[in-house]
């Protein structure tokens, strides 16, 4: 997997994953994640992918995408950034602080919260999570315009989608382990 390639996934799922998640669906946000995290397993900092995709001759959306959606991708990046490094994922290390100060301080406070609500075996409900989310970050507060609070809140659902892809791969790498073998003699191996 090469930068570029990476940059790639990245624009193609993210075009995808916002007009599959207008419809309810999540699986190319899904993709858009794991692509975001490819970036981040080969070391990239958020700025270096986001030039890379930025530079990416693609346009999935047959067409530039308008600010408002350069700045909605350019922002997701950066929350899967922040919930990796929170996780420290594959002990990679890599610079956040390249992460948008703004963003880091509005979503940063809320990544332990939404990972503590998924152990407790929560669901997605989005007004039920923001609210908890609120209670969590007082700039949430103030955020009265529609616009604002939709964004907010799919970046919240982002922040929690990437807690279940990690959960996801987690699980498929536990599949994957060999199981010794349990000799049918009771109590052995206790």
């Amino acid at each position: 997997m090469t930068p570029e390639r990476v940059a790639e996934l990245v624009e193609v799922a993210f075009v995808q994953g916002v007009m599959q998640l207008s419809k309810g669906y999540i699986d190319e946000i899904k993709l858009f994640i794991a692509a975001v995290q490819s970036g981040y397993g080969l070391g990239m900092s958020p700025r270096k992918l986001l030039d890379q995709v930025a530079a990416c001759q693609n346009q999935s959306a047959n067409r530039p995408l308008m600010i408002e959606e350069i700045e909605l991708r350019d922002l997701w990046v950066q929350i899967v950034y922040l919930v990796l490094d929170h996780v420290k994922y594959n002990n990679t290390e890599v610079d956040i602080d390249e992460v948008d100060p703004v963003v880091f301080e509005m979503y940063a406070p809320l990544i332990p919260l939404l990972s503590q609500c998924k152990n407790n075996g929560e669901v997605f409900e989005a007004e039920t999570i923001l609210q908890k989310c609120i209670s969590a970050t007082p700039q949430l507060i103030s955020i009265s315009d529609a616009m604002t609070k939709a964004i907010v809140s799919q970046s919240i659902r982002v922040i929690w989608l990437t807690i279940t892809v990690l959960e996801e791969e987690e699980r498929c790498i536990d599949e994957k382990k060999p199981v010794k073998p349990q000799p049918p003699i009771p109590g052995a191996f206790d």
